[in-house]
């Protein structure tokens, strides 16, 4: 009787156990099913996004002109250049590692070359007697403004001591303005120090200046720089 009773015992645990294995195998596929089937909804209704999702509104004032400026200088060339910025914080008798700050910015940048044609008149022009000639006297080529291009710099690394690492974390963030300033600086001494930049802007000038004038009858065109 008493093994009777000890194996009714054992299987009506057993069968607990089969029961609870249903169960969760039940569960699992419900939520497999659920999973799917919000897959399905969302292939189905690709309209509906979540309503707590955050958008930008652009509230912007509309553009306003400030000036008119006329331009009297022909841009002959351009010059494309690239420098590595390494800016160095130190404070003295302090190790770096505990304060100090290091950069190094790439930047590339570009400098106008231009020829001023504001003062051409006819001082500046001698047309030959038989009017297929003519000599033109311009002023030299000059570079214009220096421009650092955003979109193709960029900050190479960054590292700062433990002190301004904790500093860092109680402000709003640096500006980037001293690595275009010291980048712009160094770009435009690069571009005065190369003549060819002027040399090309003028032979650009001059090649510009002999189409144009061949286009109206001039068969010989002399430019030169004063």
């Amino acid at each position: 009787m008493s093994a009777w009773v000890s194996g009714y015992r054992e299987v009506r645990r057993d069968t607990r156990s089969r029961g609870g294995s249903h169960r969760l195998l039940t569960t699992t596929v419900v939520v497999v099913l659920l999973i799917f089937g919000a897959s399905q909804l969302h292939n189905l209704l690709p309209s509906i996004h979540n309503p707590f999702a955050t958008t930008t509104v652009d509230r912007s004032g509309p553009v306003l002109l400030k000036s008119l400026t006329d331009l009297h200088t022909y841009d002959a060339a351009q010059a494309n250049l690239q420098v590595v910025v390494d800016l160095k914080d130190e404070t003295a008798y302090v190790p770096s590692f505990l304060k100090g700050k290091e950069t190094l910015f790439v930047a590339a940048g570009s400098v106008q070359a231009g020829v001023d044609f504001s003062a051409l008149d006819t001082s500046s022009m001698v047309i030959g007697k038989d009017h297929h000639t003519i000599a033109i006297t311009l002023p030299h080529a000059r570079l214009g403004e220096t421009t650092v291009d955003p979109d193709h710099s960029y900050v190479a690394s960054r590292q700062s001591g433990l002190l301004d690492h904790v500093g860092a974390a109680f402000s709003s963030g640096g500006s980037d303005a001293k690595l275009y300033q010291t980048a712009k600086a160094k770009i435009a001494a690069q571009a005065a120090g190369d003549a060819f930049i002027l040399q090309r802007a003028e032979e650009n000038t001059r090649s510009m200046l002999g189409t144009l004038l061949a286009s109206l009858g001039y068969t010989q065109v002399s430019v030169a720089f004063a």
